[in-house]
């Protein structure tokens, strides 16, 4: 197929979902024109977003790609994207408030060093760590994990942001038995239940990681998330020898 046929193809498509979404509008438009109660129910609606969305579902049959249209957000769970905002957010602290330049430089350079030197005991404290298989409950560790060099061997979501089913977790137990995971990792703000049963399961370590300065008592900043999160796979590992 040439590119000029191809070009067509993706614009007649384009156009043809473009008219969709004005028709599904447009009629909802008048519909609520017509019925104070339709209008006031369709008024609290992101109607653009919603049919943004199920185009994006339509197109892809991915539903990560609805829950995070822009790519995986977790961001910070690998320290050394955090040593790469660091530098860029304050070029951009120099560049709105240059009388205090000098301040965000030093400061900055205090930071970078210490985060430097905390990276590098990290990633020696969690050597033992690399290859190692782990079953998470959402896709949101996946910069920890790839940092440290572990395995994500499956998830509890089937698919992301949907609650494990029941057939799902048959499946992962399954998978365990033939090939253990050293851990079953969730974040505080995911729900027990499945990590809980597959751990009952299997004997495997269900771990709570903190995933965000807060998550739990010890975690108070940025350097003690990762000093925590370290331990807590480090003791896990062990365990599962």
């Amino acid at each position: 197929m040439g590119k000029l046929a191809t070009f067509l193809i993706v614009l007649t498509y384009f156009l043809i979902k473009t008219l969709i979404t004005a028709v599904i509008v447009a009629a909802i438009s008048e519909l609520a024109s017509r019925y104070t109660l339709w209008s006031a129910l369709l008024a609290s609606l992101p109607l653009t977003s919603m049919l943004a969305f199920i185009w994006v579902y339509v197109d892809s049959k991915d539903t990560q790609k609805i829950i995070h249209p822009e790519g995986n957000p977790h961001i910070h769970l690998n320290p050394h994207n955090i040593a790469f905002v660091a530098a860029e957010l304050v070029k951009r602290l120099e560049a709105v408030d240059s009388a205090n330049a000098a301040v965000y430089r030093s400061r900055y350079a205090d930071f970078a060093k210490r985060w430097d030197n905390a990276m590098k005991r990290w990633e020696a404290q969690g050597k033992n760590l690399r290859g190692a298989p782990v079953i998470t409950h959402h896709k949101s560790l996946t910069y920890l994990i790839d940092w440290l060099g572990m395995v994500e061997s499956g998830t509890l979501e089937a698919k992301p942001g949907i609650p494990p089913t029941t057939s799902h977790l048959e499946t992962l137990l399954a998978q365990q038995r033939a090939h253990p995971a050293r851990a079953i990792l969730r974040t505080p703000y995911e729900p027990e239940d499945a990590s809980a049963w597959l751990s009952e399961k299997t004997g495997e370590p269900a771990v709570v990681l903190p995933y965000t300065i807060g998550g739990d008592s010890q975690s108070s900043d940025l350097f003690a998330l990762f000093d925590r999160t370290i331990a807590l796979l480090a003791e896990a590992s062990r365990g599962a020898h």
